[in-house]
C-alpha cells in the first residue's frame, strides 16, 4: 500500500509500447476514476470504442513513443476515464 494506491480506483494493466519510456507493456497503472483530466497529464480514454493509455493535449491524444501517431479527437465519440497515477508496486 503507497499513498499513490490509496488515491486509485482500479488498476489497468498497459497492452502495448506507445507510452515508453514511461509505461511499458505489462505495467500495472494505479487510476483514479474521473470524467476529465487537465492537459499534459496522462489518462485512460476511449476513443470510438477503443481504449487507451495517452497524455490529453486538448484535441487529441499523444503518445510518448514517437513512433505513434497523435489520435485526434474532435469530432469523435471520446470518453475519459481517469487520471493515470503512477505505476503499482507488485511484491
Amino acid at each position: 500500500e503507497t499513498k499513490e494506491s490509496r488515491k486509485a480506483d482500479y488498476i489497468l494493466e498497459v497492452d502495448g509500447d506507445s507510452m515508453e519510456p514511461k509505461f511499458s507493456d505489462g505495467d500495472l497503472v494505479l487510476v483514479r476514476q474521473q470524467p476529465a483530466v487537465d492537459e499534459g497529464q496522462i489518462g485512460i480514454f476511449d476513443v470510438n470504442g477503443k481504449g487507451y493509455i495517452k497524455k490529453f493535449s486538448g484535441d487529441r491524444l499523444i503518445s510518448l513513443n514517437p513512433k505513434y501517431d497523435d489520435i485526434y479527437i474532435v469530432d469523435q465519440d471520446f470518453r475519459c476515464f481517469g487520471l493515470v497515477l503512477g505505476i503499482a508496486e507488485v511484491e
